[in-house]
């Protein structure tokens, strides 16, 4: 039997096609395979979340470098509006350049948290996926510290490392940290994953656009 002759939603009924819609069905089959590929492997990305829910300050993203996806969080439901996550597509084998614009509705802070992707393992939770921070540069408004040259009892100083989402298990040796090995430049770099990682809150002014201009890396 000829199967490409026929077409059928029900397995025990064969229905004549002919050759113009079989052709049509195995271009757009193609056409689905070839463009599969083409979402990025969000293991192979950096994140960084914005949050102005605490003091509602609503933000609205103008723009991001090529290849990033920057949009309010969904996954905040009806805060999403306060929320921004962007991931940028980043490698291994040297330091990349990201940057992201938006603009805040009230005067208010702004808290930027730096982590690395949201990649399930088998079973339940985020797996540790670590990535680097480095050379941070903001116009618009201040960072502290933004090169993570400043250390005080190994902590980058003006940097906060918050406690695990609830339900997440962190160990001394998957908590976020700086690294001296391939810094972007200076001394230190910050490594971070989904669940530790490194935030600051910054203060910024209502219709004020603020742009952050970074260097990311995925751990080699």
């Amino acid at each position: 039997m000829r199967r490409s002759a026929f077409f059928s939603l029900n397995p025990t009924v064969a229905i004549p096609m002919n050759p113009f819609a079989s052709r049509f069905c195995s271009a757009l089959a193609l056409l689905l395979l070839v463009s599969a590929p083409l979402r990025a492997d969000e293991s192979r990305t950096v994140r960084i979340d914005f949050n102005g829910e605490a003091q509602g300050v609503a933000l609205a993203v103008n723009g991001a470098s090529p290849g990033a996806m920057a949009k309010n969080s969904e996954w905040r439901k009806d805060k999403a509006e306060f929320w921004i996550t962007a991931t940028f597509p980043s490698r291994a084998e040297s330091w990349s350049e990201g940057s992201i614009t938006f603009t805040p509705s009230v005067t208010g802070r702004v808290v930027v948290i730096l982590k690395g992707p949201y990649v399930r393992q088998q079973g339940a939770g985020a797996r540790v996926v670590w990535v680097y921070f480095d050379d941070l540069r903001v116009t618009g408004a201040r960072l502290v510290n933004p090169g993570f040259e400043e250390v005080q009892g190994n902590r980058p100083v003006g940097w906060y490392r918050p406690p695990p989402p609830t339900g997440a298990t962190v160990t001394p040796e998957t908590m976020a940290d700086l690294d001296a090995t391939q810094p972007a430049e200076g001394k230190f770099c910050a490594r971070v994953w989904h669940n530790s990682n490194y935030s600051q809150a910054m203060d910024v002014t209502a219709g004020q656009p603020v742009t952050l201009v970074f260097r990311h890396r995925l751990y080699d």
